[in-house]
């Protein structure tokens, strides 16, 4: 008897939980592999000078303004360089002279808070102890814990909207499979955590809509993602849009219905105040790393360009389609092949757009996505000349943090198994690129 019972709550728990064993050991199994297949070459994406910081916790537990990367790291990159380009600065073997590297030898990493580096670092140190890694390994493969968490996350994310098993299978293999992932995910990158902090935005968002979360607790998230990674401020303010966009929803509602009942103005307030705050704190940890500074100068890393209407204007194109795709390097992979990923975003979104109507529950979601989609990177544009007194080309990563409820509005139209089969199978067919490409490269490498 009790056989068939075991028996029987197997059954039940593969049949609820394959989606998410599947794309865990999916995710776990390739972007590890892809991991150990590197080199000592660093990401282009700034992994140097995350490495430094990682390299100088132990000792100063911070990195700090106007300080320069250690000599570790320069030597690093006088003998291994960055991938796929190559050995940068001094010549390998003599002693590194900061001014021969970009910045001029000097840390861009103290522009984001500790918290990132303190969870790698910590977790990296477990790993390099329990498997037979290097340090640097150990740090890369902590990324893992990002990505899984935010697949729970995610899956928990597009269950409570309805999308069917296949259909969150088939968005999840994507993401995984992509440029995005391939980079993040492979290499030390503080963009890890942007997934995971898009989808628990928009789940807290969505359970506080319907009663579900108290809205302190979508408060405090948002504080603590944007201190994490200060540009995750673009998810808090797509999650709050949503908010406000149930909001209007719901008054709409109540006036067609002649309803006396209040309106839910506890959604503006939960709103406004995860906005304000997440920019307070932004702000504060932006005005501490000023007072901490041991310089006043600051690396200069001559991307400064000037911002026009027609540069915002075409930011509006930036985050949706590119953030899936970003990072890709079209010199050695063709375009065409990631070029799906980014017409699968817009399918997406402007789907769940175009087949909407009045009487649909997510009509307020895939409007706000919509609107998030489009304005958030000229959004962000116009921070940043506020902040910083000077604009530079937005990359498509950071919308990273929009994907999650990109991918949502896929889960809530996508129910053709075909079309999901055909994802799928373009998914894995990236999966095999992605392990040819760790390859090649780990070839280039010196």
């Amino acid at each position: 008897m009790s056989r068939a019972v075991d028996a029987v709550r197997t059954r039940q728990f593969w049949q609820q939980q394959w989606v998410l064993v599947a794309l865990v050991a999916i995710a776990v199994v390739y972007l590890g592999a892809v991991t150990l297949m590197h080199t000592l070459a660093t990401s282009p994406i700034d992994e140097w000078v995350y490495l430094d910081y990682l390299f100088k916790i132990p000792q100063q537990g911070l990195v700090f303004t106007g300080e320069l990367v250690g000599p570790d790291t320069l030597t690093l990159m006088s003998c291994h360089g960055t991938s796929p380009f190559g050995p940068i600065g001094t010549p390998c073997g003599e002693t590194p002279v900061p001014a021969d590297f970009p910045n001029q030898g000097l840390s861009t990493a103290s522009l984001n808070s500790p918290i990132y580096f303190y969870v790698t670092f910590g977790v990296g140190w477990l790993i390099s102890h329990v498997l037979p890694v290097g340090e640097i390994t150990g740090w890369r493969l902590s990324s893992l814990v990002w990505v899984v968490a935010g697949i729970v996350v995610f899956i928990k994310l597009l269950r409570s909207w309805g999308a069917r098993d296949l259909t969150i299978f088939a968005l999840g293999l994507a993401f995984v499979a992509s440029p995005f992932a391939w980079w993040t995910f492979t290499y030390v990158s503080t963009d890890a955590p942007l997934f995971l902090s898009g989808a628990l935005l928009f789940l807290l968002a969505t359970r506080v809509v319907r009663g579900e979360a108290p809205g302190w607790a979508f408060g405090l998230v948002a504080v603590l993602v944007v201190l994490v990674k200060s540009v995750a401020i673009v998810g808090v303010a797509a999650a709050a849009l949503y908010l406000l966009a149930e909001f209007v929803s719901d008054w709409r509602r109540r006036r067609l219905a002649s309803e006396s009942r209040p309106v839910a103005w506890r959604l503006v307030w939960v709103a406004g105040a995860a906005v304000a705050f997440s920019l307070a704190s932004a702000w504060l940890w932006n005005r501490l790393t000023v007072v901490l500074a041991i310089s006043a100068q600051g690396p200069d890393q001559g991307i400064a360009t000037p911002l026009s209407i027609s540069e915002l204007l075409m930011q509006m194109t930036n985050f949706l389609p590119q953030a899936l795709t970003a990072s890709a390097i079209n010199e050695y992979t063709p375009a065409f092949a990631y070029a799906p990923l980014g017409w699968l975003t817009l399918v997406c979104v402007l789907g769940a757009a175009f087949v909407a109507t009045r009487t649909d529950r997510w009509v307020p979601l895939v409007s706000s996505v919509v609107a998030a989609g489009a304005l958030a990177a000229p959004a962000l544009a116009l921070m940043l000349v506020a902040s910083v007194g000077f604009y530079y080309q937005i990359p498509s990563r950071y919308g990273a943090v929009l994907l999650p409820a990109f991918l949502l509005c896929g889960g809530l139209i996508l129910r053709n198994r075909w079309v999901n089969g055909a994802i799928i199978a373009y998914a894995v067919s990236l999966l095999g690129l992605g392990i040819w490409l760790a390859g090649y490269l780990a070839t280039l490498a010196p």
